[in-house]
């Protein structure tokens, strides 16, 4: 079970090229990729064919930086597990002492 749930907003587009992208990870079930927005606790979903983002997912909440170590950082990594069928996402950040298991809501 994942330990923390994600909250996603939807865009069809974004205005401006989006600069920063970092740790891809693509989701064979949906034929997406998951990315994290270095230096932002985001990861949106990109359509690989347009490339346009689909989805934004706020993780601020998950490790608010008031509640963060000195060295702690951004959020910096991002894994699908695979044996879920990419429904399960591992995050972790920048020199975060711990890893969270959480599940993006795409409704």
């Amino acid at each position: 079970q994942p330990t923390q749930t994600s909250s996603s907003s939807s865009s069809s587009s974004l205005e401006r090229p989006l600069s920063h992208v970092n740790e891809l990870e693509y989701d064979s079930t949906s034929n997406t990729i998951i990315a994290n927005i270095w230096y932002q606790d985001f990861l949106v979903r990109i359509d690989p064919t347009t490339g346009f983002v689909l989805k934004i997912y706020n993780l601020q909440s998950l490790r608010p930086r008031e509640s963060r170590g000195p060295k702690e950082d951004c959020l910096n990594g991002v894994a699908l597990d695979t044996t879920t069928g990419g429904a399960v996402v591992w995050v972790t950040g920048k020199w975060w002492p711990v890893v969270y298991k959480i599940r993006l809501i795409d409704s």
